[in-house]
């Protein structure tokens, strides 16, 4: 997998450690795993509902949702660097089902990867070059095509938010208890980012390279209190009071 993808060995032994704890929940789910994740990668603006794996996770009473979330964080970074690598053939991507230990899903693996990803990387190359043929192609209403990245150059944008963890952490012992009954929030946002993530991943244009690794997975994790969390979830529900006040004058 190293050497048709370029993913780094030691992230590689992580994808395949969370794989072989969750084994028989991967085996499971691993079609709608990867369907999710190219749709992720492929789409933009679709709706938290109409990806498989999302709602499960959103599910209070799902058991395996601490599994599924890894499990899929692993197989994310995998379909990110099938992107990256311009993956065309069907025989290539056999060979990293063979090595994830997916044989016995084969064939829904490679339906999964023609649907979701060959049919729709294929819309995004030809999206602009027949006019013809993009006002008769059946686009996904569901999964909208995310159309930045069909062009040549590409001009990095901003990181895409794609998941979000929280939990909650209580401190068993402490001299003051007013810090013993006071439950801290950690929260860790993950983020599909391009170019420099340490300069804030708009900073470079640069020509399409299937050896770049223009795409890359970040995890930023901070802890607050109450009052900060509240803080926060304020300042993001005037941000989107002011963008929802702004599209309606538009």
């Amino acid at each position: 997998m190293d050497s048709i993808l370029e993913i780094d060995k030691s992230e590689i032994r992580n994808i395949k450690e969370v794989i072989n704890q969750n084994r028989d929940l991967f085996l499971q789910n691993a079609p709608q795993i990867f369907e999710d994740s190219f749709h992720l990668i492929l789409s933009t603006g679709a709706k938290s509902d109409a990806f498989h794996l999302i709602k499960q996770l959103s599910d209070p009473n799902n058991q395996s949702a601490d599994a599924l979330n890894s499990l899929f964080n692993a197989v994310l970074i995998i379909c990110t660097n099938i992107f990256k690598a311009n993956l065309k053939g069907q025989e290539e991507f056999s060979h990293i089902i063979d090595e994830l230990g997916l044989k016995s899903r084969a064939q829904d693996m490679q339906k999964i990867f023609g649907l979701a990803y060959l049919k729709r990387v294929d819309q995004l190359s030809n999206v602009y070059d027949d006019e013809q043929q993009s006002m008769t192609q059946q686009y996904s209403k569901k999964f909208p095509l995310n159309l930045a990245l069909q062009d040549d150059n590409l001009m990095v944008t901003n990181s895409r938010l794609v998941d979000l963890e929280w939990r909650i952490l209580y401190q068993l012992s402490s001299k003051n208890l007013n810090k013993l009954f006071a439950p801290r929030f950690q929260i860790t946002m993950v983020l599909l980012s391009q170019g420099d993530f340490v300069k804030g991943g708009a900073v470079e244009e640069t020509e399409w390279s299937s050896k770049r690794d223009y795409l890359r997975l970040r995890k930023i994790q901070f802890e607050c209190d109450h009052q900060e969390l509240t803080h926060l979830l304020f300042k993001i529900k005037s941000a989107c009071n002011a963008l929802e006040s702004f599209m309606k004058k538009a």
